[in-house]
């Protein structure tokens, strides 16, 4: 009799630290389980805030018939920018298009959507970092001209002023489509360092322009 009840005694207490412990492990991994969904969470919104959006409303609006689309780019952290081209909406195909479709049209190009007001289209990119010290070739205003990066690859003083600036009378829309692809994205055909390179290299792309040495 004696033996039965320690061995019934001996049951329950195993049973209860069975329990006690399945407990335990299940609080734990429900605990890190919440702990990495909130990191993951916590990442995806900072993912997500890194992914600058100029104007939310502007993603919702249509271009109109007549618009004016002027593609920027940033020239220093005062919010100083040039106008890099611009075109219709007629002339880009984006009659009817929305604001999240130009974002998408023009990403490959590292373009955002900065604001649809006024008969106007603003989309803006960062600035290109060249190879340091070359003479390369860029647009600003529909014109290709030429400047020379500093030795951070930048063409920009702090000013916002292109460094070395000389314009060539050149349109960009009269050039080959991969032309304009390259020099929007600073490709390294459009990069020279020396001058000499740099008027050899511009008649590949029919620019009638030669810099003085």
């Amino acid at each position: 009799m004696e033996k039965k009840k320690l061995f019934s005694l001996g049951v329950a207490i195993l049973l209860v630290l069975t329990f006690s412990v399945g407990y335990y492990i299940v609080k734990t991994n429900k605990k890190d389980s919440s702990n990495i969904s909130k990191s993951q969470y916590q990442g995806l919104a900072i993912d997500t805030n890194a992914k600058k959006i100029y104007d939310e409303e502007a993603l919702k609006k249509q271009v109109n018939k007549g618009d004016e689309i002027l593609f920027e780019i940033n020239c220093n952290k005062n919010g100083k920018f040039i106008v890099e081209r611009s075109k219709t909406a007629e002339e880009e195909g984006l009659v009817g298009k929305k604001g999240v479709d130009l974002e998408e049209k023009y990403k490959k190009y590292g373009y955002k959507l900065k604001k649809i007001d006024n008969g106007k289209v603003e989309m803006i990119r960062e600035p290109i970092k060249y190879k340091p010290n070359r003479y390369v070739l860029l647009c600003e205003n529909n014109e290709i001209v030429i400047a020379k990066s500093d030795n951070n690859g930048s063409i920009f003083d702090e000013n916002g002023n292109i460094i070395k600036r000389e314009g060539t009378g050149t349109k960009i829309y009269s050039l080959r489509e991969q032309d304009i692809f390259n020099i929007i994205n600073g490709d390294e055909s459009i990069q020279f360092d020396s001058i000499e390179k740099l008027n050899d290299g511009i008649k590949d792309f029919d620019i009638r322009y030669e810099m003085p040495e």
